[in-house]
């Protein structure tokens, strides 16, 4: 069986890839020999979550997480998975309200495809609140070309953006090189 039998994505000019909606099959965890597996459905926007709508509910919160494959959660359920989690958490502290918590989460991605991902499409979605879930261990290396581990063709949006860097941005990169 190979590591990963199904795949998800699709080559997407702006932002490398993208899940392909309405996909679905299982996803074996290569890292752990295929410990791990889950079942994964791709919805109609082209996120690992349930149907949502644009369009937000009256008397609706809605959150938005952003972030990489640990929002994604592709080693688990979607129902034990870290947003549907969060959701569940909070229809339990007040039941009165309605909570949404959307998982927008892309394997791989940086902050920079997260910005693109909402810039394109998330915004849509109306959140009341953004949660950006940073990865300390490899989003720095993620979000700049010389420091990223994969070839800069997958980068397509941020090829000619990178040539110049802030005094601030040149300061993490080196205390990064640093580590």
């Amino acid at each position: 069986v190979p590591p990963y039998p199904d795949s998800y994505e699709l080559y997407d000019k702006d932002r490398g890839w993208v899940y392909e909606a309405g996909k679905s099959g299982t996803h074996l965890s290569a890292l752990c020999l295929g410990e791990y597996s889950a079942s994964i459905a791709i919805n109609s926007h082209g996120l690992r979550d349930i149907e949502r709508t644009y369009d937000k509910s009256p008397n609706t919160t809605r959150i938005l997480m952003l972030g990489d494959s640990t929002v994604a959660s592709f080693e688990v359920e979607l129902d034990e998975a870290m947003h549907s989690q969060i959701e569940k958490e909070l229809g339990q502290v007040d039941d009165s309200a309605n909570y949404e918590v959307l998982n927008g989460g892309h394997r791989g991605y940086g902050t920079d495809f997260e910005y693109l991902f909402y810039e394109q499409q998330a915004y849509q979605y109306d959140a009341d609140l953004v949660v950006l879930v940073f990865q300390i261990n490899n989003d720095f290396g993620d979000n700049h070309p010389n420091l990223r581990s994969t070839e800069p063709e997958y980068y397509p949006a941020f090829k000619q953006i990178w040539g110049v860097a802030s005094k601030q941005e040149n300061q993490v990169i080196s205390l990064v090189k640093k580590q």
